[in-house]
């Protein structure tokens, strides 16, 4: 199936930009189908970006490769964001056709990174307060400007970009689409399970006093890495390992 090769040494292609292109002030994803050849040139080897390269939070979006291969997000508006040394997947890109999804949540503040449709690795990130609206052309392959020297050595099959969050039904969409066009295996990962066991229904606490909540989870297909707890949508505690237990203080009645 063709691809399109980059050699690591001195290939770049370059599209026109377009709004659609640009996060604005929302929030942004990536998908690509792709595998590393080699490692290429620079410390971080771009995939695809609209950023200068210049400055550690300079605006702009890039997908990048870590020396290791790991893929690596920048997202930022010259004052707020994060940068690629911070922010990497869990697992590499290797030298089979792969699809990654990299996704910049805004309203969560949090990167997801997805390795076909499974959850690689979730972070909470800075994100940019202000828009995120570069106007030079996309570049794959290696950046827009800085060194001129972080080139990808890569092969690229296809790359989808939307200006949003997808859906979880629309990533496992993308995900089928592409593996089906690719001839790669998909197996759609069943939900994990998660029981609340204390504190039990109708229990009370004083304001102020500890309280220990409690809750079992399971993952038929995969593992548990954590076990978040929210008051509302606030997040009070997570756990990492069994039992998944935390001492929280609840100062608000009610």
């Amino acid at each position: 199936r063709p691809v399109v090769r980059f050699d690591g040494v001195d290939d770049v292609l370059e599209i026109p930009n377009a709004p659609s292109l640009q996060p604005m002030e929302g929030s942004w994803t990536v998908i690509v189908a792709a595998r590393r050849t080699g490692r290429g040139q620079g410390d971080f080897p771009q995939i695809i970006g609209s950023r200068p390269w210049v400055a550690g939070l300079d605006k702009g979006w890039a997908v990048s490769l870590s020396e290791t291969g790991l893929l690596t997000s920048h997202f930022a508006d010259d004052a707020s964001g994060h940068d690629v040394p911070a922010v990497t997947s869990a697992t590499t890109l290797g030298d089979a056709l792969e699809i990654w999804q990299i996704e910049e949540n805004r309203p969560a503040g949090r990167t997801n990174f997805y390795k076909r449709a499974d959850l690689d690795r979730s972070l909470a990130t800075a994100m940019p307060a202000a828009p995120v609206d570069q106007s030079p052309p996309v570049h794959l392959g290696r950046e827009m400007g800085g060194a001129n020297n972080r080139r990808a050595q890569i092969d690229l099959a296809e790359v989808l970009v939307y200006n949003r969050v997808l859906s979880e039904v629309e990533r496992i969409t993308a995900t089928s689409y592409l593996a089906e066009r690719y001839g790669l295996s998909f197996t759609l990962n069943a939900a994990p399970s998660v029981t609340l066991t204390s504190p039990t229904g109708a229990a009370t606490v004083a304001a102020g006093d500890a309280l220990v909540i409690e809750a079992t989870a399971a993952d038929g297909d995969g593992s548990v890495q954590r076990v978040e707890f929210f008051d509302g949508g606030e997040l009070v505690a997570t756990a990492t390992q069994p039992p998944y237990r935390a001492t929280v203080r609840p100062l608000t009645p009610g």
